[in-house]
């Protein structure tokens, strides 16, 4: 994310408005399950099957389905400079079958929603021609699946010892491969 803000206007593009877009969905599909486990007073709680969308313990995505109007995944755009680094593209899709409908989430609708201007369900783009979950997925990988490939890929450097006493945890960290055109 913060690799996208040091990039020019037309290789960064949307990238940082659809980032804080998926982090916000992200954080609150994650905070439903938060409250499922405070709610049903276990650790590693079951999602009571009457908030689960299919997925068994998936009350995450129940939650997006209620409010979003379908569960939001984000698909590799094969024409974006950043490669693994892009935001991708947000999708709107109806349940998790690989049948579902799927239609690309509006721009207007991620610019709106981040100054504040909540509707719901989310809009989508009138432009963009409606697929399916599997019809994405034969023509670009969901994001997740990008990143850990360059994270696989990425070589492993010690991470720096820590300030103060306790020395070295001996973690170590992933760094993506730096390119000519990489400043980082």
């Amino acid at each position: 994310m913060a690799h996208v803000l040091h990039q020019p206007p037309d290789v960064a593009g949307n990238n940082y408005d659809r980032f804080k877009f998926q982090m916000v969905i992200t954080v609150a599909h994650e905070i439903v399950h938060l409250l499922t486990g405070f709610l049903t007073g276990t650790a590693r709680p079951l999602t009571p099957p009457g908030v689960s969308l299919r997925t068994a313990g998936e009350s995450g995505r129940y939650w997006e389905s209620i409010l979003l109007g379908g569960v939001v995944e984000i698909f590799e755009d094969g024409s974006d400079p950043l490669r693994e680094r892009q935001a991708g593209l947000p999708y709107l899709i109806e349940d998790s079958e690989n049948s579902a409908p799927a239609q690309l989430v509006s721009t207007t609708y991620i610019t709106n929603f981040l100054n504040g201007h909540f509707s719901f369900p989310i809009r989508t783009s009138s432009s963009a021609a409606p697929t399916t979950r599997r019809g994405l997925s034969q023509i670009s990988p969901e994001m997740t699946r990008v990143r850990e490939r360059s994270r696989r890929r990425a070589p492993e450097y010690a991470s720096p010892a820590p300030e103060g006493p306790g020395g070295s945890t001996g973690v170590s960290y992933r760094r993506l491969p730096q390119t000519s055109a990489d400043p980082s």
